[in-house]
């Protein structure tokens, strides 16, 4: 989970299609048959294993035009997404923003029976919905934490101690803004890190620096990139790593642990939508219904690593993978790890923007180590 603050490659699906000059060929002429969604979202969770159980049972092909960052759902909406794609998959905070904009058609309740499976803490979200619609079905969430050298090192009580001497040239830092703005704007005493004054996100940013000039060793990829870093040597402890951390070494490597420091990490929820104008509306859902059905997160769970959204899922889930998130207590978790949305998109008073996290967090990435 990045943003635009984190420059990962951006990797895009291939579209495809049949086609025939004459005497079209039997499987073009199959192809041709088939229905179609066209998918905006990140590949991992529209793979051809995730998918092919609704593919076969529907004749339906699906074409992915993967994403780089979470904000890329919004950019390619607005810049002739719309009429192109039918199913598109944002993180929460751009839920209600998109469909205010015109860029998400409502749900249908009716056709997606599998969100009443959802866990309760995950059905019926207000940052799903505009008014009296629904525009968003959470599809999938985990936990930004601390991640760390197991063994070499000891996690600090509160993120504010890698501030500390003690931690000179022990850090590694990803370049992602909204994880570490999420994280230090709530380390700093903000009640809701995505709604802090412009004053108080410029102060952060000035905290990040410090961090980043005083005691980061390595700076700049993705946060997976900054955990492999760790595991192979390079500091002891990645200023943001995922819950998923400790499985993701191999045996060559350092083993990787993670820790939630005082105030705690950071949650995302990423979400699945349909976009206005779909070409086939009930298909979409459909698809919406079955991605979060317990056996389809099954799947995207084991692949992903993150966790799932579906009471009915945990039991079957590779056991490693289904332990690393307390579904029988989610709300405890989510207490010490609360989902965080995006900051204002728009103006908004005194309230710092999107555009002004992103201006904040470029002085940072400017700073020299």
């Amino acid at each position: 989970m990045g943003s635009r603050f984190s420059r990962r490659q951006f990797t895009a699906g291939v579209l495809t299609a049949g086609a025939g000059i004459t005497r079209p060929s039997l499987h073009a002429r199959a192809q041709d048959e088939q229905r179609v969604l066209r998918i905006l979202g990140w590949p991992s969770y529209f793979s051809d294993e995730i998918t092919a159980p609704f593919r076969e049972a529907n004749n339906v092909r699906i074409e992915v035009t993967g994403i780089a960052t979470p904000d890329d759902t919004m950019l390619f909406l607005r810049a002739g997404g719309v009429g192109l794609y039918d199913i598109v998959a944002p993180v929460i905070g751009l839920v209600a923003p998109l469909g205010e904009a015109g860029l998400l058609a409502p749900l249908d309740p009716g056709l997606i029976p599998n969100a009443s499976g959802l866990f309760s803490q995950f059905q019926d979200l207000p940052e799903t919905r505009s008014g009296d619609d629904l525009f968003g079905i959470p599809l999938l969430w985990g936990t930004f934490t601390l991640a760390y050298a197991a063994g070499q090192a000891i996690a600090p009580d509160d993120w504010q101690a890698q501030l500390d001497a003690s931690y000179t040239d022990q850090l590694v830092m990803p370049d992602d803004g909204l994880g570490h703005f999420w994280i230090w704007n709530w380390a700093r005493g903000a009640d809701d890190p995505t709604r802090v004054s412009k004053d108080f996100l410029a102060e952060t940013a000035d905290t990040l620096i410090e961090l980043k000039q005083r005691r980061v060793t390595s700076f700049g990829g993705s946060t997976y990139d900054t955990m492999m870093k760790v595991a192979n040597g390079t500091g002891r402890f990645s200023t943001i790593g995922w819950q998923s951390a400790s499985l993701l070494t191999t045996p060559q490597q350092q083993a990787l642990a993670t820790a939630l420091p005082t105030p705690g990490g950071a949650s995302f929820c990423d979400c699945i939508s349909m976009v206005t104008n779909s070409h086939d509306p009930e298909l979409a859902q459909q698809f919406i219904d079955y991605m979060i059905s317990p056996v389809a997160q099954r799947d995207l769970v084991d692949s992903t690593r993150w966790a799932t959204v579906a009471q009915g899922a945990p039991p079957m889930i590779q056991p490693d993978i289904a332990a690393l998130y307390p579904y029988d207590d989610i709300d405890g978790w989510l207490a010490t790890a609360p989902v965080r949305g995006y900051p204002p998109v728009s103006a908004d008073g005194d309230i710092a923007t999107y555009l002004d996290w992103i201006i904040a967090w470029d002085r940072g990435r400017q700073a020299k180590l």
